[in-house]
């Protein structure tokens, strides 16, 4: 969809502008304080001090985020979505093999318990709750892993009406006794009520220990609904999804379009400490975006339905530094988006391998590739690391296209029969291309530029994935 792709690319640009460097960064490694100056705000030192503060502080962070990445919980948590993704448990309404932790909020029938066997979830009926026994890691071994889910409030119903059907012979050939036309007929009509729970509770086990508490919450605009309404207007004004662990960590996720924006949240903190905070707000309600999101296919529908759409968000570390980030035109930043991707695309289909320039464009591809998602990302998205405690700018963030790599292999081109490329060990081995990429940099008051790398390590790469997943729990 448009609006979830937009927003994960913003997600993506800020993520990738936290990978880099290894793990030997954290344990103290990094610069030793110049003095006791850079117990000062940063507003009142210099630009290389403002670097070595900067470097302490995510020295510290990730030294947390570390601690949070290798807990149980979240490992469980994550290969029970991914058994979700081989095999969807049938608990829609719709019967459109819809997964959970979406369905929970659909469907007051959709109790049962869920053993995972052989790569597939076996059902056995159940009337108080929804169950899901599993393997811990993998798709094998023992079931010693449980998540438990019960409904709490029920404000919500839908009235259900269908019909039972059947097939009527329409023609007849007595000769052979045989019917060779069909027509369906309703039959007797049925009515029900479906109760939707507006908040559920879960609990998820491993060796019957608790492992952590999972809470999930909706508000609907209307109380009651028609079936065929719910299908398409039925949908949560605002949504909350809570993950607690034993070791009091907590992650968790949320929408809400209530008001005149839509707003986006992340968190995770451990017990009163908040260490990682995300917000993106579209100024553009969830309301506006419904009532048309039928009529949407493109970006070009999406621009004539909303306009441009401002986006602005902040990721918060520590509650010491923020990442503060702006786009003014969504759809605008989307289109550009969408065309690298095709001229990428294009690019690669019209590639000749029998040409012996073959090694040539494919270096000049990816090149122009990483020149014009530079290019865009520089025009649309506007990202300041900004010190909290004074509303001070530390550095704002640019994007460089630049050589990442080079390509070498052991391929050499034969002119013989119209010419190929052809590849054998016993061929020199040979520089075919450079490899290009973005590189993200923080741009500091003095002019200087620091590779993100040089703060931000892969522990900001490991919560990415976990947030990732946690987040995808409503789509999976």
């Amino acid at each position: 969809m448009f609006g979830r792709n937009v927003f994960f690319a913003l997600v993506l640009l800020v993520g990738l502008s936290m990978i880099g460097c290894d793990d030997k960064t954290v344990g103290g490694g990094g610069q030793e304080p110049p003095g006791p100056n850079l117990d000062l705000p940063y507003s009142q030192l210099t630009p290389e001090e403002q670097k070595v503060k900067l470097e302490n502080e995510c020295i510290n962070l990730l030294n947390e985020l570390q601690a949070s990445s290798s807990l149980q919980a979240f490992d469980v948590f994550e290969n029970f979505l991914d058994l979700l993704d081989r095999d969807d448990p049938d608990i829609s309404l719709y019967s459109d093999g819809s997964n959970p932790l979406q369905t929970i909020f659909q469907a007051s029938n959709a109790y049962g318990v869920y053993t995972w066997n052989r790569n597939k979830w076996e059902k056995t009926s159940s009337s108080s709750e929804l169950k899901f026994i599993f393997p811990p890691k993998g798709t094998t071994g023992a079931n010693d892993a449980t998540l438990s889910l019960k409904a709490g409030n029920t404000g919500i119903t839908i009235t259900n009406v269908w019909y039972d059907e059947y097939w009527e012979c329409t023609e007849y050939d007595p000769e052979y006794g045989y019917c060779y036309g069909y027509k369906i007929v309703k039959g007797e009509k049925n009515e029900g009520l479906i109760y939707v729970p507006t908040s559920v509770s879960g609990i998820l086990s491993l060796n019957s220990k608790e492992l952590a508490k999972i809470e999930a919450s909706a508000t609907y605009k209307n109380k009651t609904y028609d079936f065929e309404d719910f299908k398409t207007t039925g949908y949560p004004e605002s949504t909350l999804l809570k993950l607690t662990t034993e070791e009091n960590y907590v992650i968790q996720y949320s929408l809400d379009g209530r008001g005149s924006e839509s707003k986006f949240e992340m968190s995770l903190a451990h017990g009163s400490t908040a260490l990682i905070e995300t917000l993106f707000s579209l100024d553009i309600s969830f309301q506006k975006i419904f009532d048309k999101i039928e009529s949407i296919d493109d970006i070009d529908d999406f621009q004539n339905a909303f306009g441009k759409v401002k986006t602005t968000g902040y990721t918060k570390l520590m509650g010491k530094l923020a990442l503060i980030y702006q786009v003014d035109d969504m759809a605008g930043f989307a289109t550009e988006m969408n065309r690298i991707e095709s001229e990428y695309d294009n690019a690669w289909e019209e590639l000749n391998w029998n040409s012996s320039d073959y090694f040539t464009k494919e270096g000049q591809i990816y090149k122009k590739y990483s020149d014009d998602m530079a290019k865009v990302m520089n025009k649309y998205v506007k990202v300041s690391l900004t010190s909290l405690q004074e509303a001070f700018q530390i550095a704002e963030l640019i994007v460089k296209s630049e050589k990442v790599g080079e390509y070498w292999d052991n391929y050499k081109w034969i002119s013989s029969y119209g010419g190929y490329w052809n590849w054998s060990s016993d061929y020199p081995y040979i520089k075919l291309y450079d490899e290009w990429g973005p590189t993200y940099y923080l741009k500091f008051g003095d002019g200087s530029l620091v590779e993100t790398e040089a703060y931000f390590s892969t522990g900001f790469g490991k919560l990415e994935n976990k947030w990732q997943d946690f987040v995808n729990a409503f789509d999976r």
